[in-house]
């Protein structure tokens, strides 16, 4: 079903930001939120898509809803051995979490708003490429309930 969604979507031209499925009480149906930047009208067009496709049973617009947006990046960094202490420094001061520190690399996770995530990404893109001969970090989003 998720896949005729997004196909659904991408189809019309439509741009999604994220998406997020989850399980419901009733374990034959999922629910699916998913984000978008759009007009009143776009939007409007999207959730008469949706409810064409059989499968469906509900579209809701949850634009007014009162809501916690956050980012998650998740940045993974090459380590060299005289760098860890400048490493250990950085991820302090971007209040990052550490999900693996091997001896060749790390990925870290920082989690937030756009705007401080923003932040974050600059300044590990800077750190990184200056120890490392390419620059390693890769960023995914995640916009959380």
């Amino acid at each position: 079903m998720l896949a005729r969604i997004a196909g659904t979507l991408g189809g019309k031209g439509y741009n999604i930001d994220s998406l997020c499925v989850d399980v419901t009480m009733n374990p034959e149906i999922s629910k699916i939120i998913l984000t978008t930047r759009a007009s009143k009208i776009m939007i409007g067009r999207v959730i008469n898509a949706l409810s064409k496709l059989v499968d469906v049973v509900r579209v809701e617009n949850l634009s007014e809803v009162e809501s916690i947006k956050r980012e998650m990046i998740l940045i993974r960094m090459n380590l060299m051995k005289e760098t860890k202490p400048e490493l250990m420094k950085t991820i302090d001061t971007l209040n990052c979490k550490i999900l693996t520190f091997n001896t060749d690399h790390c990925v870290l996770q920082f989690t937030g708003s756009r705007r401080t995530s923003t932040r974050c990404w600059q300044l590990s893109n800077r750190w990184a490429s200056t120890i490392s001969p390419e620059p390693v970090p890769r960023r995914w989003n995640a916009n959380t309930k």
